[in-house]
């Protein structure tokens, strides 16, 4: 490529390709004006990168669709992004001057994965957490059948209870299984972007390894996952 004069290559999904961490060091190292951009759809798997591509590369996490986005790719509004200060401080003007332009809740019900899946959308969800659990966690975990069932499980209880104060004594009793393998649990669906965790601002180093709460990463993987959901508990996660 670059000896026929190519100054970009795009990688998609590289993340499937083994050793691709140790490859693209290789080609940043011997060709230092080649361009190269690389994305992968796990999160797990780009994260257990073992080759220090720390210094060569920018990361940068893409964030699901967001409404306003949406709006602006379908032509409906181009709205600006909006700071949390403002929508902490201002939110009722705001969403009074939105309300004004466009009818909002009629928008909203075509929103997520509008282009895939149109009315399949929560099945379409709920298969893309199940390969994140069954195929992607024991890949890079190395867990036995018995321990993602149980990652399953977790899941279940956090949608059902969510947002969910932690209580790993309650959760190593409902699972069966020892408190250290919860905190494993749930660390790793953490960095597979499917809840969050959230720590005291001053906690300590005593509550680096136990968060104040678990969250969903977003209100759309409850309603996936979920038969039943509480409107106080959609607008807190």
């Amino acid at each position: 490529l670059v000896s026929h004069g190519k100054t970009h290559l795009f990688l998609d999904e590289v993340h499937k390709y083994n050793g691709w961490d140790k490859q693209i060091k290789e080609i940043y190292d011997s060709y230092p004006k080649l361009k190269v951009v690389v994305t992968g759809s796990s999160m797990l798997h780009l994260d257990e990168s073992d080759a220090d591509l720390s210094r060569r590369c920018r990361t940068y996490t893409m964030q699901g669709l967001s409404f306003r986005e949406y709006l602006k790719l379908e032509g409906i509004v181009d709205l600006p992004a909006l700071s949390l200060e403002d929508i902490l401080e201002k939110h009722e003007s705001i969403a009074a001057r939105l309300t004004n332009k466009l009818p909002v809740l009629k928008n909203f019900e075509h929103y997520p994965f509008y282009k895939e899946e149109g009315d399949g959308f929560l099945q379409r969800l709920e298969n893309v957490v199940n390969v994140i659990i069954q195929v992607e966690i024991p890949s890079v975990a190395k867990v036995e059948y018995e321990s993602v069932y149980k990652i399953k499980v977790l899941l279940g209880i956090l949608a059902q209870r969510n947002p969910y104060t932690l209580n790993v004594q309650e959760l190593s009793s409902l699972l069966g299984t020892s408190r250290d393998s919860v905190y494993k649990m749930l660390q790793l669906l953490h960095r597979a972007a499917l809840i969050r965790r959230l720590f005291q601002k001053d906690g300590g180093l005593k509550l680096v390894q136990k968060p104040e709460k678990i969250l969903f990463d977003n209100t759309n993987l409850m309603y996936a996952l979920s038969e039943s959901t509480d409107a106080g508990t959609m607008r807190e996660t």
